[in-house]
């Protein structure tokens, strides 16, 4: 079965708590040594590279989630839209528009890009590029994708779980899909 074919009613609910969802994300991956983070514009939309329904019941199992998060997510990701979300960081944050994204890394050299990236961006050393958030039908349980981009030999791909914990969202887990070496 595929995601498109299962039927998933998300509550109606207004005000999403997708900042509150990037912003513990972000946060509970700082270091020490961040000065500001450089966040893609474009969220990522659905990854292809899932495979097949087996690779998703063992995201499932492994992040301990309810499959109905993982659906949600999958709807919820059919397209790309623009980050909009306001975040509540411990350091600065700015967008990278998708245009200014392509001046910068359609270049021959990878470390060249690199270099004006962070020279645009004063020391940033990545780049952060989110999907939409998943949840489950109580909104007790979140879901996104995050990709952290910092080069050829060094960027990673994840899935994030969330729980909501004393109204605080708090990152319960995390699973690898990709990683560039």
């Amino acid at each position: 079965m595929t995601i498109s074919e299962v039927v998933f009613s998300a509550p109606v609910f207004e005000d999403w708590p997708d900042s509150e969802i990037y912003s513990s994300v972000i946060n509970h991956g700082l270091d020490s040594h961040t000065e500001i983070v450089v966040i893609a514009e474009k969220t990522s939309g659905l990854i292809s590279e899932l495979g097949p329904n087996n690779e998703i019941e063992k995201i499932i199992e492994v992040l301990d989630i309810e499959k109905e998060t993982y659906i949600d997510w999958g709807k919820r990701n059919r397209t790309k839209i623009n980050f909009n979300s306001v975040l509540n960081l411990t350091v600065p944050y700015v967008l990278l528009p998708k245009k200014k994204q392509e001046v910068i890394f359609d270049q021959p050299d990878v470390k060249t890009a690199w270099r004006e990236f962070a020279d645009t961006y004063d020391g940033a050393r990545d780049l952060l590029r989110f999907s939409r958030v998943g949840y489950n039908y109580k909104i007790t349980n979140a879901l996104v994708y995050v990709e952290h981009l910092c080069g050829i030999e060094c960027s990673s791909g994840r899935f994030i779980a969330l729980r909501l914990m004393d109204d605080q969202w708090v990152v319960k887990g995390s699973n690898l899909i990709w990683v560039a070496y």
